[in-house]
């Protein structure tokens, strides 16, 4: 069954080439497998969490501009199938895609080179994105749109589950009860943030979104499934979420945010609005990750190795460490701009 199922997809984009999977892993919202066809090496991508084929049509013409950009760092560059298009379609009617497989590791984001680089990367990334159009409209809202982006789970519904949790997370009672605060805050930012500079920005530049080199240089950026216009910031502080999530001390954190924005400033210089807010975005990464995920649990949608449950019940965790935190060094983090 497996066997028949790659081999629909497959025989969409080559004609009599023989192949084969050579592993295959999950993201947290796709499936990918490794293929071999002769002497290259593809990324087939199975999407499981819609079928909506506008939102692959303009990741697609995004990476298609900036593929047009003499970028220091790779991009993929979705393969086009026998009928010309770069979207297939499973034989359960999932939409799919491939591209030829870049070389590299997805880092383990520890020093503070490995910071700067990536810095520098989204610093670059941001300033292409910024000068790009492309003819279709954005299917996702900004980040900061919540009621827009989750109108199956508005936020008094999250607030609401916040306060009362399901039995199933009696554990997680305390934590959750601290996160409807941090809802109930971020609500009066919004209007604030509207007025920001906005332009298209990846989405979801994390370490398993990006590729290092030998010299643990980032060497290329993944997965543009989130691309959207949104705030001009909201990649940096996506970013900076994820530096200030490990387990080191205030002193390591602050090093590596610090690190990261030293190379972002080679090419982008925010506004002091946009400065002023960042604590509030790195937040809103982690909020909107616990909406996205509590939609998935509502509805059932687990991945191939973790159940729905299970995942939002990290995400929960993950959420509530890093906005406390936040709070607490909030004059700190925009000191170092």
């Amino acid at each position: 069954m497996e066997e028949e199922y790659i081999d629909y997809i497959v025989k969409q984009y080559f004609k009599d080439e023989n192949y084969y999977v050579k592993q295959e892993s999950s993201g947290m919202n796709n499936t990918t497998k490794f293929l071999c066809v002769g002497d290259k090496k593809y990324i087939l991508r199975i999407y499981e969490s819609h079928r909506d084929s506008k939102k692959v049509n303009y990741e697609h013409l995004v990476l298609k501009e900036l593929n047009k950009r003499n970028l220091s760092f790779n991009i993929p560059k979705p393969k086009q199938n026998l009928k010309g298009n770069t979207i297939s379609v499973s034989i359960d009617e999932k939409l799919v895609s491939i591209a030829e497989m870049i070389k590299g590791s997805n880092p383990k984001l520890h020093t503070t080179k490995q910071f700067y680089s990536l810095g520098k990367v989204v610093g670059e990334i941001t300033k292409e994105l910024g000068s790009i159009e492309v003819e279709l409209n954005p299917i996702y809202e900004p980040c900061y749109e919540l009621e827009k982006s989750y109108p199956k789970c508005p936020l008094n519904k999250v607030i609401e589950f916040c306060i009362y949790p399901s039995n199933e997370f009696e554990n997680e009672r305390e934590y959750l009860k601290e996160l409807s605060r941090y809802f109930i805050e971020f609500q009066e930012v919004i209007p604030k943030l509207r007025s920001l500079p906005h332009q298209i920005i990846h989405g979801d530049i994390n370490a398993s979104n990006v590729l290092e080199d030998e010299y643990n240089n980032i060497s290329a950026v993944l997965d543009f499934e989130f691309s959207a216009r949104d705030l001009r910031a909201m990649d940096l502080a996506i970013c900076l979420s994820e530096a200030i999530s490990n387990e080191n001390d205030d002193k390591v954190k602050l090093e590596n945010m610090r690190s990261f924005i030293n190379g972002y400033k080679e090419y982008i210089k925010l506004s002091i609005d946009e400065i002023n807010v960042i604590p509030s975005l790195i937040m809103l990464r982690r909020l909107d990750v616990i909406i996205h995920f509590l939609v998935r649990y509502k509805d059932g949608i687990s991945n191939n190795f973790m159940s729905s449950e299970k995942i939002l019940k990290e995400q929960i965790i993950k959420a509530i460490t890093l906005c406390k935190w936040v709070k607490s060094n909030e004059e700190k983090i925009r000191r170092i701009f």
